[in-house]
């Protein structure tokens, strides 16, 4: 991204001298292009579509935005797709986080990435399923059938659907605890198949 950022000023200089000097932008430090790129690294090895850049700095979130809607032929004439290739990505828009601005970032704009906002401000335990109590297993049946209420996926499909990580955050968010989504999904598909099963209250 640094020939995106040395090359776009994102903000008019004003032929204006009185124009205040504050309200040009310049390019980003080089620390900043260091958190973008570990932030690319991480979309990369991680997931597609689980990293995102929380940012209140202007320039940082322009910049970010810009590169992923940058087209092919400007890429290729920045050198962005001979640098991808060095480090070994294959260049596209694709590979650039989300970038959300604090300030201006709506709460639907949140929920839309993370599945719900605002996120867990509790201490998070991980635990197998097994270790689960008896209401933490009825809570996570109980919002097992919301989301299928909400967005119309049951359990037999949610294991491989988006809602399975949408239930493991609401899951966290509510009881404090992270189960890893695997067993999340084999135990909402056995409650599905054997109704005796399910913990209730």
């Amino acid at each position: 991204m640094s020939p995106v950022n040395a090359k776009y000023q994102f903000r008019r200089r004003s032929t204006n001298k009185k124009t205040p000097s504050h309200r040009i932008r310049g390019p980003m430090g080089g620390a900043d292009c260091l958190v973008l790129a570990e932030a690319i690294e991480l979309k990369y090895s991680v997931s597609p579509g689980a990293v995102a850049v929380l940012t209140n700095d202007n320039r940082m979130h322009d910049v970010l935005l810009k590169c992923s809607k940058i087209g092919h032929k400007s890429a290729k004439s920045l050198g962005l797709l001979d640098a991808a290739r060095i480090v070994g990505y294959p260049w596209s828009q694709e590979i650039y986080p989300v970038p959300l601005h604090v300030s201006k970032t709506d709460d639907a704009s949140y929920v839309d990435f993370f599945g719900s906002w605002p996120l867990p401000s509790r201490k998070i335990v991980q635990k197998c399923f097994g270790e689960l109590t008896h209401l933490q297993a009825a809570k996570l049946w109980e919002l097992t059938t919301e989301i299928k209420t909400e967005f119309g996926v049951g359990p037999d499909n949610m294991p491989f659907l988006p809602q399975i990580e949408l239930l493991q955050l609401r899951f966290a968010m509510e009881t404090g605890v992270y189960v890893r989504k695997s067993e999340i999904g084999q135990r909402i598909q056995r409650w599905r198949k054997n109704p005796a099963s399910r913990p209730v209250i």
